[in-house]
This record gives structure tokens, C-alpha cells and sequence, in this order.
């Protein structure tokens, strides 16, 4: 199994110096002895370690490059029957340029192994990363995936840009996208991911203080991250669709339960998207191996030029030529099987959108069944959301309140005195905030809260949108909490839990939505949508 792929381009003063400290370093690790350049660039065959590992060591140096492979092979120490092997090489060009390539993949010894295998980067990378950015006269060639963690949510123009990188035709690697929770806490450390990640995906995180709603307005929901989610936005697709995989903070299994696990998670997930397009430049041990008889093969020939021997030199031409006609079948087969991979890659992700769509299919038609069947009711809904759509400015918090009203009578009721608070705020400017905030109380807070109470259904909102209750002040003087107590079919309920647009006085900018979910009834009660309820002191 194809456990990871990656390849990295370094130029700069004798950059592939940079890539064999850190082969040899890593080496010395793994086989547990000293071990210099001159021992990692000699070949061969080495074994040591514990676990007992093997490594074989292959040259070739050509007029103005120089080949190096190393394969390394180890048993898993806690799953029997599963071997790893580490393929690692490097092209050492004159004029100052090194690629390196890594791939790591797992052969499986028995059929009885069933341990799932968990994604991970070797160290060896970290290594030549670090090595490189200690060096002022090394570093990564430009466009260099990874190199460095991205932010946005400073400004709007952040988002634009963010667009315009999805977007871009050319781009060959995924975007990670990593929000803060409501807390502004991360599930994964940025930094920490994007190190991991280099050479495969570019991280973006948002800031602490990012604005989830401008941000979805900018990219759209569907490239969008918020509440601690973290959004794996893919390669685009030769037609030039992009997909996407988001990983919610309730998704993460529990037995993951540290920082690297955490990591290796999304790692898995975004090689699962990469491995096949990285492995196509690496550097083949074969491909080394057959070169280095090549060059054996033309210096012997070349010999001979000296003492002649006619039988002796047209048969080892004769083998040049088989071995370079086997060489040749060898690399179009290799490209042949990447070529069906990638394609299989291309359908898995088709498979998994149309799997996407049927569930928001089956959401959709399970929220018909909230609709009156009456065709009357049916109109005034369509009337409705096409009135809103064509009105430029947005329907009006009433408007909100009375649309989403018909849409889910089974899941939302509006109290007397929400329509009345509502309709004193007419002159409120962010309405279609307004309702998709709205929106998401009544499709994504409701089941989640539910299910898991207000801990699980929190985070569909950021801590900017969300309050759970009032402060201390409030709930502790009488004459304020009695603002936020409001009749439900003559049961005196407080409302403390609610939304929020705005800090500002100005009703043209702040509005304050009270809630209350029944449990009973499966339903969420809002019994104020308009201005800032009263304050002590204010």
C-alpha cells in the first residue's frame, strides 16, 4: 500500500549536500551506527537496527549529473506479517539544482493483516527541511510547495486571494483549510500541519477573529471552514471541477486523542489525493540500477575502442541495446499503470461527490415532509424564497422570520413578539446574514442540538454568531432577565441563548435573535429577532 510520495526541489550552493546530511542522519537512526556521506553515497548493502532493517545503496554518475537510491526495508515492530519500505533518491545536477524524491509504502506478508495503516511523513524529511533553512546559500527551488503557512481573514481581499488560488488552472496541489473553533482554538496547530504537509499541500489558516460569514460570502459555503472544521479543498480535476473532504471536529475518532495522530489524520487524507501525481517524477531504484549498467556498458564499449576484440564488442552491444529496449517497455508500463491510478483517483472522487449529493438529496426531501402538502402552501413558499432571491437588498428580518416560518413549521415556531421586535428593525443591513444564520439554527443547530445537547450543536456557529446564555449580571438581576422571558402557549420561558450580528447600538448594523429549543416538540422557539435587549447600566 502507497503510504506516502513527495518530491523536492532545492537549488542554491551544493544543495544536494543539504539532501545527504540528512539521508545520512537519518540512516545512522534507523540502522543504529555512525554513518557519513561517504557511507550513504558508496554502493551496496548494510543491515542493522531494531527493528532489523536492510538497505541498499545505488550510483550512477553521468557527464554532468549524479544518481543516487536508497531502499530501506523493516518489519513493522507491532503488526506481524507488514513490512515498510522507505524508496528515497536524488539527482545531483551541475549548476547547482538536487531533486529528492521519498515514497513509502507497505507490503503486506500475510493475509491475515488487518491493522489499518496510519499515514506518516519519515523523518527524513524533516531533516533536509531543516537542514535547508539553516543554510542562507540553499533553498527551495520557487514554487516550492508548503514552504511557508498562509493566513486569512485579516481583510476581505485575504479571501479573494484564497479564491483566485483555488481557482488557478495550474495549481497541483490541495489547500488545507484550518479554522479556529469558538474558543479560536484549533483542532491541529497550522504551523505544525503545514511542516508535516510541505511539498504536498499548502495550509491556510484563519484567524482568531476571522468572519466566517464574509468568508463563506467571498469563497463560497463549499470551499468555506468554520467552527474548528478543517476543509481539504483538492487538485482540480481535469474538467476543472474542484472537490473538496471537511473534516468536522466531532468527525476526528476519540482514540486520537494527541497532536500527531491528529496530524496524521489529515495527512492521510490529503496523500490520499497526492500520492499518485508525486510518485510519477520520483527517482526509481531500478531506473538508477539500469542507468549505472548504461554507463558500465559504454565505458567497456568504449574500451575496447583501444583493444579491439569485434566479438566481444558487438555483443555487449547487443546487450545495450536489449537493456535499453527493457528500459524503455519498463518506464511506458510504469506510466501506463500511474496513468490508470490517477484515473481510478479521478473516479473515487466523482463516486464520493455523487455520494455527497445523494445525501443532500435525501436531507432535502426529508425536510419536504415539514412542508404543508397543500399546493396553495407550496406556491406562497415558492413565491416567497423567489422574492427573495430577486430582491437585491435582502429580505427584511421579518421577511426572515416569516420565510423560514412556512418552510419548517415542524421545526420552528416564531413567536408574536419576535414578528414585533423584528419589524422595528426594518432598516437592518445584513440580512441575508441574518438568514443564513437563520437557516442554520433550524437545519444544522436543531439536529445537532438534539443529539448532543448545546456542547455537539455550538459549533455550528463561530463565538462571534453565538451566545449559550446572558452573563451573571443579567441572569442575576430580575428586572433584565425578565426581558428575556417570553409566553410560550402560556409557559413563562427565558430565552437566554442567542444569535448575534453586530456589537454596535445603530439597528442598522446589530441584531440579537432569542431562542429557546423544546425538546418536547423537537422545535426551536425564537422569541425576539431585533435590537440589543436592555442592559444593566445601559
Amino acid at each position: 500500500m502507497l503510504v506516502y510520495a513527495n518530491e523536492i526541489e532545492i537549488v542554491g550552493n551544493n544543495p544536494a549536500l543539504q539532501v545527504l546530511r540528512g539521508i545520512s542522519g537519518w540512516l545512522a537512526e534507523k540502522l543504529d551506527e555512525r554513518l557519513v556521506i561517504r557511507d550513504v553515497t558508496t554502493p551496496g548493502e548494510r543491515t542493522g537496527g531494531k527493528p532489523r532493517a536492510w538497505l541498499r545503496i545505488d550510483r550512477a554518475n553521468a557527464d554532468n549529473f549524479r544518481l543516487y537510491s536508497w531502499v530501506l526495508k523493516h518489519s513493522d515492530p507491532e503488526v506481524t506479517g507488514r513490512q515498510w519500505v522507505t524508496e528515497l533518491g536524488l539527482k545531483d545536477e551541475d549548476g547547482g539544482s538536487a531533486h529528492f524524491s521519498c515514497v513509502v509504502y507497505t507490503e503486506e506478508q500475510s493475509i491475515l493483516v488487518s491493522e489499518p495503516v496510519q499515514a506518516s511523513r519519515p523523518r527524513v524529511v524533516k531533516f533536509i527541511f531543516s537542514n535547508v533553512q539553516n543554510e542562507s546559500d540553499v533553498q527551495f527551488a520557487p514554487g516550492c510547495i508548503g514552504s511557508h503557512l498562509k493566513w486569512v481573514g485579516d481583510d476581505t481581499d485575504s479571501y479573494r486571494g484564497l479564491l483566485a488560488d483555488i481557482n488557478a488552472a495550474n495549481r497541483n496541489y490541495p489547500l488545507v483549510l484550518v479554522s479556529p473553533d469558538n474558543e479560536g482554538k484549533y483542532v491541529v496547530d497550522p504551523q505544525r500541519l503545514q511542516d508535516m504537509l510541505f511539498g504536498l499541500a499548502q495550509v491556510v489558516g484563519a484567524t482568531s477573529g476571522f468572519n466566517s460569514y464574509d468568508m463563506a460570502e467571498t469563497l463560497g459555503r463549499e470551499y468555506s471552514a468554520w467552527a474548528g472544521a478543517i476543509n481539504i479543498i483538492r487538485v482540480p480535476h481535469r474538467d476543472g471541477k474542484v472537490f473538496t473532504h471537511r473534516i468536522l471536529p466531532r468527525d476526528i475518532p476519540v482514540e486520537l486523542d494527541t497532536e500527531h495522530k491528529k496530524d496524521s489524520l489529515v495527512l492521510g487524507r490529503v496523500s490520499h489525493n497526492t500520492n499518485i501525481p508525486r510518485q510519477r517524477n520520483r527517482i526509481r531504484p531500478e531506473g538508477v540500477r539500469n542507468l549505472s549498467a548504461k554507463l558500465r556498458l559504454e565505458k567497456r564499449i568504449a574500451g575496447l575502442a583501444e583493444k579491439p576484440d569485434d566479438a566481444l564488442r558487438d555483443e555487449l552491444a547487443m546487450v545495450y541495446e536489449e537493456l535499453s529496449q527493457l528500459s524503455g517497455e519498463l518506464e511506458q508500463a510504469q506510466q501506463e499503470k500511474e496513468s490508470l491510478e490517477f484515473s481510478l483517483l479521478e473516479n473515487e472522487e466523482q463516486v464520493q461527490d455523487l455520494e455527497k449529493q445523494i445525501k443532500q438529496n435525501a436531507y432535502l426531501n426529508s425536510q419536504r415532509s415539514d412542508v404543508p402538502a397543500d399546493f396553495g402552501e407550496d406556491e406562497e413558499i415558492v413565491n416567497l424564497l423567489i422574492g427573495v432571491a430577486a430582491d437585491t437588498k435582502g429580505p427584511t428580518p421579518e421577511e426572515c422570520l416569516n420565510l423560514l416560518a412556512k418552510v419548517y413549521p415542524r421545526r420552528l415556531v416564531v413567536l408574536p413578539s419576535a414578528i414585533e421586535s423584528a419589524r422595528q428593525v426594518s432598516s437592518f443591513s445584513q440580512n441575508r446574514r441574518l438568514l443564513d444564520m437563520l437557516s442554520r439554527l433550524v437545519t444544522e443547530y436543531l439536529p445537532a442540538y438534539m443529539q448532543g445537547g448545546d456542547a455537539a450543536a455550538r459549533s455550528t456557529f463561530t463565538n462571534n454568531e453565538f451566545a449559550a446564555r446572558e452573563s451573571d449580571t443579567v441572569v442575576n438581576n430580575k428586572q433584565y432577565l425578565a426581558y428575556r422571558v417570553f409566553d410560550v402557549d402560556g409557559r413563562e420561558v427565558e430565552m437566554l441563548k442567542h444569535l448575534k450580528v453586530g456589537v454596535a447600538d445603530d439597528p442598522k448594523s446589530t441584531i440579537r435573535v432569542h431562542f429557546e429549543v423544546d425538546q418536547k416538540s423537537k422545535r426551536v422557539i425564537i422569541g425576539h429577532c431585533g435590537t440589543h435587549l436592555p442592559l444593566p447600566g445601559r
